[in-house]
C-alpha cells in the first residue's frame, strides 16, 4: 500500500506507518527521497526512494532500527523510536514497558505519549519563530514588550533580544533545579527584576525558554487571532500558551489535545534502570511549561520534526534555518555524514528514575528519529541523541 506522507499541508489527517522494508539506495541523481510538489508544501506519496551520498554508500534503515534496539535493549525498562525517510514514517518500534507489573503492566509502543523533557524547547522554539515570521519581527527585536506588564525590568534586561534567548545567551540569574520555584510566575519574575547580561557567555538556562511562555500569549494577541490572550496572571499566560501550541504546531499535522501534564489513568511511568522500584509520575508542567514538560509519542514528535524541516506552510525557510543551525534551538553533532541538528531531554525524578528523549534531523539524506526512554539507562552514555541514535544512524551507512 502507499504510505500517506507525513509531511502535512494544513489543515490534516493523522499520520500513517510506511509498511515497506529494506534499505534505501543511493542514486548519483537525486540527494531527496521523495519531492515537494509545488505550492502545496507537501511530499510526493512514494515510499521512500533513491537517495545520494558523497561517499556513495547505501543507507539502510533497517539497519538503523535494528542498531537502535541493540543499543538499548537490556540498557533500558522500556523505549519507543520512531525514523522517517522520504517524508514518512519509514519504521517504528519499542521494546519494553511504559509500566512495569508492579504498576499494572503496559507495553510500550510508538503511539504512547510520555514526558519529552528538553525537547520541548524545539516544540517552543517552533512557536516562537512561526509569530516573528507572522508579525515580521526579527530574532535581533527586544523581548520586554511581551512581557507581562507588572513585571519590573531589571538591568539591561531591555536589551534581550530573542535570539539571545534562543542561544541561551541572556546571563539571567537562575539555576536548572527546583523547577516548580524557578519556572513559574514567580521565579522568572525575580529573575527578571535581578537583571541580565544579553550576549553573556552560552550558558544553558530552562529559565531562557519558559520565559517564551509568558511571551507567546501576547505576540498571539498581537496578531489579531486571539485578542483576548492574556499574560496577566502564571495561569492565564500557561492556558494561552499551551492554546497556541495546540493550534498552531500540534493540531495542524493531526496531533490532538498535546498537554503539559499526562492525566490518563494508564499514563507512562518513569524508572531506574532496572525497573525494581515503583515507577513515578512525570509531573505536572502546566505553569512552569516552555522548557520542558510536553507529553508527545515518537511518533507525534517525529511528525512534528518532519514538517519543521520541510513544510513551508508550517515553518517558513528562514525561520527554519534558525531552527536548525542559525539558533541554539537545536545544536549540531557531528556525525560521520555531516552535520546533525538535535535537541535531546535528560530528566531526574528521585529515586534513581528519570526520563531520556531525542528529536534529531540528520544529513546528507532526508532522515529524522525521534526517540522516548522511560527510565534511566545503564551501559550506553547519558545523552540518547548522541549516545544512541547518532551510532546507530553512522553504523547504517554500509
Amino acid at each position: 500500500s502507499t504510505p500517506t506522507p507525513l509531511l502535512q499541508a494544513l489543515p490534516v489527517g493523522p499520520i500513517r506507518t510506511n509498511p515497506s522494508s529494506g534499505p534505501i539506495r543511493t542514486s548519483p541523481q537525486s540527494g531527496q527521497i521523495g519531492q515537494m510538489s509545488a505550492g502545496a508544501g507537501q511530499a510526493a506519496p512514494s515510499t521512500p526512494g533513491a537517495v545520494a551520498s558523497t561517499q556513495g554508500a547505501d543507507f539502510d534503515v533497517e539497519l538503523f532500527a535494528q542498531t537502535i534496539e541493540d543499543i538499548l535493549d537490556g540498557n533500558a525498562v522500556g523505549y519507543a523510536y520512531s525514523i522517517s525517510a522520504g517524508k514518512v514514517v519509514a519504521r517504528e518500534g519499542a521494546d519494553g514497558f511504559s509500566r512495569m507489573p508492579q504498576d499494572t503492566l503496559r507495553v510500550q509502543s510508538a503511539q504512547r505519549r510520555g514526558n519529552i523533557a528538553s525537547v520541548s524547547k524545539t516544540l517552543t522554539a517552533i512557536a516562537v519563530l512561526q509569530l516573528i515570521d507572522r508579525l515580521n519581527l526579527s530574532v535581533d527585536d527586544p523581548i520586554h514588550p511581551y512581557l507581562p506588564d507588572a513585571w519590573f525590568l531589571g538591568a539591561n534586561t531591555m536589551q534581550l533580544t530573542f535570539r539571545h534567548l534562543l542561544d541561551h545567551r541572556t546571563g539571567l540569574n537562575s539555576v536548572n533545579q527546583n523547577f516548580n520555584t524557578t519556572l513559574d510566575w514567580d521565579g522568572l519574575r525575580a529573575a527578571i527584576a535581578q537583571g541580565a547580561n544579553p550576549g553573556a557567555p552560552f550558558n544553558y538556562l530552562n529559565a531562557n525558554y519558559a520565559l517564551f511562555r509568558f511571551m507567546i500569549p501576547e505576540l498571539w494577541r498581537l496578531t489579531g487571532e486571539a485578542p483576548n490572550a492574556s499574560n496577566d496572571t502564571g495561569l492565564w499566560a500557561a492556558l494561552y500558551y499551551i492554546a497556541y501550541m495546540q493550534n498552531h504546531v500540534f493540531a495542524p499535522l493531526g496531533i490532538q489535545n498535546a498537554q503539559c501534564i499526562d492525566e490518563a489513568d494508564n499514563r507512562t511511568l518513569y524508572y531506574d534502570a532496572a525497573g525494581a522500584e515503583p515507577g513515578g509520575d512525570g509531573g505536572d508542567w502546566l505553569l512552569i511549561c516552555g522548557s520542558g514538560g510536553w507529553y508527545l509519542s515518537s511518533n507525534e514528535l517525529l511528525n512534528v520534526m518532519v514538517n519543521a524541516s520541510y513544510n513551508d506552510n508550517y515553518l517558513p525557510p528562514d525561520m527554519r534555518a534558525l531552527l536548525f543551525g542559525g539558533t541554539n534551538a537545536t545544536y549540531g553533532a557531528n556525525g560521520d555524514q555531516g552535520t546533525y541538528r538535535f535537541h535531546s531531554g535528560v530528566v531526574g525524578i528521585g529515586g534513581g528514575r528519570g526520563l531520556k528523549a531525542c528529536a534529531i534531523k540528520f544529513a546528507p539524506i532526508e532522515v529524522e528519529a525521534a526517540l522516548v526512554i522511560n527510565s534511566a539507562t545503564v551501559g550506553i552514555p547519558e545523552d540518547p541523541c548522541t549516545g544512541v541514535l547518532v551510532p546507530a544512524y553512522d553504523a547504517a551507512w554500509q
